[in-house]
């Protein structure tokens, strides 16, 4: 499969150098936002984000049947929103190995200490950011993805997030609970979704995590005004 690399909001700093089967998209959301992010989607693995895992926080819930995605697909999700102060970036992947069960069980990797730095990451300064996802993120983690499963039909399975990246100062539980949700969606669509079919999903995903459940917003006939 060649690699299919978007441009709606192409920093002429990013190269798209992944190699298949990776699919990379990077997507510029702000015209429903009222304010500008930045987000990358990896269909497939994303090497560069992988930490080495000290232990492993896990949550199994019931999952309704549905359409499961394939067998080992990886998603990974890279979010920005470029102004000061917290809340500000997040990156998180995983994979989904289905079974034959309707229970569903979420697993977070915690790394020890921080990784390596991550100057390819999307931060106006990504020397500060480091691969790994500390305990309290995980947990973060694990909560929203938790959250997010009735709305969803995954279908059981182990859903592991094992890729991730923080910010030194950035980062918030905040993010990286939002970014876990789009992970999770993600994961139960195709992979052949264009940078505006993606961009919309995140339009609609990032503003009812500020709202309430994501997919009462997503099954709701009439889209709501912006939060501010």
């Amino acid at each position: 499969m060649d690699v299919h690399c978007g441009t709606i909001g192409l920093r002429p700093s990013l190269v798209c150098d992944s190699k298949p089967p990776t699919i990379l998209h990077t997507l510029k959301l702000d015209a429903a936002l009222g304010t500008t992010r930045t987000a990358r989607v990896w269909f497939g693995d994303l090497p560069e984000a992988q930490y080495p895992a000290e232990a492993v926080l896990s949550r199994t819930v019931l999952s309704r049947v549905g359409t499961s995605p394939l067998a080992g697909k990886r998603v990974v999700v890279e979010l920005v929103r470029p102004n000061c102060g917290p809340s500000t970036y997040a990156l998180l992947g995983g994979s989904f190995a289905p079974n034959e069960t309707q229970e569903l069980k979420i697993e977070a990797a915690v790394a020890g200490s921080p990784g390596p730095s991550a100057p390819w990451a999307m931060p106006l300064y990504p020397n500060f950011t480091n691969v790994w996802l500390s305990r309290q993120f995980a947990d973060a983690v694990i909560e929203a993805a938790a959250a997010e499963v009735p709305s969803l039909a995954l279908g059981g399975g182990v859903l592991r997030f094992d890729r991730a990246v923080k910010d030194q100062v950035g980062s918030s539980q905040w993010m990286f609970k939002i970014v876990a949700r789009l992970v999770m969606h993600l994961m139960v669509i195709n992979n052949s979704h264009d940078d505006d079919q993606l961009a919309e999903i995140f339009r609609k995903l990032i503003h009812s995590t500020s709202i309430g459940t994501v997919g009462n917003y997503l099954e709701s006939s009439q889209a709501e005004k912006p939060a501010p």
